[in-house]
């Protein structure tokens, strides 16, 4: 029923566009509830109403008069401060002490703002004080854009950068927001508040520096390079793992409002507001989540997980092509559904738990079942290994083994390049919170599981597991570092535990780490899968990414120093000297898993050379770790050697210290020999 003039359209539709990020546009709404119809029984424009409420009467104002300051006015008629839902009595309806009209036409510097609220743009800081120069000049004068709640676009809003240079806490960052990246060391400030948890405002201390830019450069159209394997990481846990961070929406909790709105991982979008994809990173998920597509948020349905933010981590980090092979499903336990092989029965309570293989848990005192439908580790068997290792036969979905066993069948493009597996990525815990018998557990089968996930794929793919095989996790994200639930601290405490920094497993020095992701989480449990928040699945893949970046950047942790830091009361400093005295160097010792303290464990050769059957054993540490190959030689007089190249090795299990028993079957009868002598080498591998 109001004949709004043109020039006020135009007005809505400028802030419209100039306030994309912001969570509403008031002004606008404003508007749309003006346009509906309203008694007007005068027929002037105003509705009863605001005439009645204004002026005690429905008929008490003329829609052309401008009554404040006795007639002088602040710039807008009656009908002007009906359109606006302005006093007209009042020449500052906002109380934000510039005038109605002057907001609406505009103040100075600044553009238009709404004269009905005292900040326009929802962030925390009054239009007054966004003077629009680009010049902070105090916190009465921040220089900012009054109608874009983040004027730097660096995904803070203007209201918690306030200039101090002194971070307190997220509503009160102490950067500067007419600067991205007030410390200018590659980090975006909000990248530096939410995700990385460093300083915004210290430019100087390298701890305070994340280890990777933001934002990452845009995706480009390189597939990555053609004459490296293909870097492989294996992603597996439970259903956060699954994923159900929501994509579309106009929600502030989707992805689309993160990219767009919030003006946060900008690689994940190109110029037009388009998804970008990865040419060079591939995601295939097995089990449950089953893709087989080039890495974009467009091609992950509806929901993705952590996949997402690790994916555009590794795809800059690596040259080489990565593929993501995810093997997950929800509501598996650790404890029961996950169970890796090793995994042993024990009491808690009046219970045994299963071990693995095990079909069930039995009363102390009773007997276990003989019998059932479901296996302690019977998803591990499911997710990771081939049918015919099953603790019990059975048939699955493709697996992992079988997309890399069949590599050059599922992806013919990369056949020539074949693979190496990079790294572990896990994010699991929810299920086994429910049962403290499983929880007070998890410490256990989590580096049971470590061990067993990297054992069983370098048996199986010898030479195509990376060096020290890097491990990542994360925490449960509702659990803080001061929990009070018992069984929730319990697994965090276990998470935490296997950290290699944490000195509790020499052998995880360097290739384990623990994202502790409650900072990163945007509200929500496990349970209820974060309510579906885009930020918390962003954040966690991409902490998870960073902390594999770190893992495989490290230059300072080898594996002789990891070795070395299992004896610590040895002296290992020099890998070239002989602390037991017995005429093996330190590093021989590492080489071939024997004891450097001890003169007793000289030798790796376990069971002699067998004249009948032409087989020994030796022992050594995993190849994947000291990145040897490790050559059978003969001699018949140990002046002259020669390579038996076609004897066959077999290696035995990987023990807690990362030494494997190996049976060597050489390839011809030593009886046709007077006398015949074999010698183990170890070489350095020239590529993987």
């Amino acid at each position: 029923n109001l004949d709004f003039d043109q020039s006020v359209f135009d007005t809505v539709a400028m802030w419209d566009t100039n306030n994309a990020i912001t969570d509403e546009i008031r002004f606008a709404t404003t508007f749309a509830a003006a346009m509906a119809p309203q008694p007007d029984a005068d027929g002037d424009g105003m509705p009863d109403a605001f005439e009645l409420a204004h002026s005690g009467s429905t008929t008490g104002l003329e829609p052309g008069d401008d009554l404040e300051y006795g007639g002088a006015g602040d710039g807008l008629t009656n009908l002007q401060e009906c359109k606006f839902d302005t006093d007209p009595n009042d020449p500052d309806s906002d109380g934000d002490t510039l005038e109605d009209g002057p907001e609406v036409a505009g103040v100075g510097s600044r553009p238009p703002t709404n004269p009905a609220e005292a900040d326009t743009d929802g962030d925390a800081l009054s239009d007054l004080a966004e003077t629009n120069t680009g010049v902070w000049d105090g916190a009465a004068d921040t220089g900012t854009n009054p109608i874009s709640p983040d004027t730097d676009e660096d995904g803070l809003r203007d209201g918690v950068e306030t200039n101090t240079d002194t971070f307190v806490s997220e509503t009160d960052t102490g950067t500067d927001p007419h600067h991205p990246d007030s410390d200018g060391d590659g980090a975006v400030d909000w990248y530096e508040v939410a995700a990385t948890i460093t300083d915004p405002n210290d430019p100087n201390d390298p701890a305070e520096k994340p280890a990777i830019p933001y934002p990452l450069p845009d995706p480009d159209s390189s597939t990555g390079a053609n004459d490296k394997p293909v870097k492989v990481y294996i992603l597996s846990g439970q259903s956060n793992m699954v994923g159900f961070g929501k994509v579309s929406g106009p929600g502030d909790d989707t992805l689309e409002t993160m990219t767009g709105r919030q003006k946060r991982f900008p690689d994940l979008i190109d110029g037009s507001g388009a998804w970008t994809t990865r040419q060079d990173v591939r995601y295939r998920g097995v089990i449950s989540d089953f893709a087989k597509v080039q890495l974009s948020p467009g091609a992950l349905g509806s929901t993705f997980g952590p996949e997402l933010g690790f994916g555009y981590v590794m795809g800059w980090h690596h040259d080489e092509p990565v593929l993501l092979l995810k093997s997950c499903t929800g509501n598996r336990s650790i404890g029961w559904d996950i169970l890796p092989p090793g995994s042993v029965s024990y009491v808690y309570g009046d219970t045994n738990y299963g071990g693995y293989g095990d079909w069930g848990n039995w009363p102390v005192g009773g007997s276990p079942p003989t019998s059932g439908t479901w296996h302690a580790g019977k998803e591990f068997d499911r997710f990771f290994m081939d049918e015919s290792e099953w603790a019990h036969p059975d048939t699955a979905d493709i697996n992992v083994v079988d997309v890399l066993d069949n590599f050059a069948t599922e992806y013919p493009d990369w056949a020539s390049q074949g693979f190496e597996i990079a790294g572990f990525v896990w994010w699991q815990g929810d299920k086994d919170r429910y049962d403290m018998g499983l929880a007070t557990r998890y410490r256990q089968n989590l580096v049971t599981l470590i061990t067993s996930l990297r054992n069983y794929y370098t048996n199986r793919y010898p030479g195509k597991v990376v060096n020290n095989a890097p491990f990542v996790l994360a925490t449960l994200g509702q659990t803080p570092l001061d929990s009070t639930n018992e069984v929730e601290r319990a697994i965090l405490d276990a998470q935490l535990a296997v950290d290699g920094d944490s000195g509790n497993y020499p052998q995880f020095a360097g290739n384990v780490k623990t994202v502790y992701s409650h900072p990163l989480s945007q509200g929500g449990a496990s349970n209820s899968h974060y309510n579906g928040h885009a930020g918390t699945y962003m954040l966690v893949g991409d902490a998870l990414g960073r902390a594999m970046v770190e893992l495989e950047s490290s230059t300072t942790t080898d594996d002789y120093t990891q070795w070395a830091s299992m004896y610590p009361a040895a002296d290992l400093a020099d890998p070239n000297g002989d602390h037991d005295g017995d005429g093996l160097s330190n590093d021989e010792e590492r080489i071939f898993g024997l004891d450097p303290a001890s003169g007793a464990s000289a030798n790796p050769v376990t069971v002699a050379l067998s004249a009948s059957s032409g087989t020994f054993s030796y022992t050594r540490r995993d190849d994947s770790l000291t990145q040897m190959n490790f050559e059978i030689w003969t001699s018949t007089n140990l002046v002259d050697w020669e390579e038996d190249a076609g004897a066959v090795q077999t290696p035995g299990t990987l023990d807690s210290d990362s030494v494997e028993t190996v049976a060597v079957q050489i390839s011809f009868s030593p009886l046709t020999q007077p006398k015949l002598f074999v010698r183990v080498r170890a070489v350095p591998k020239t590529s993987m």
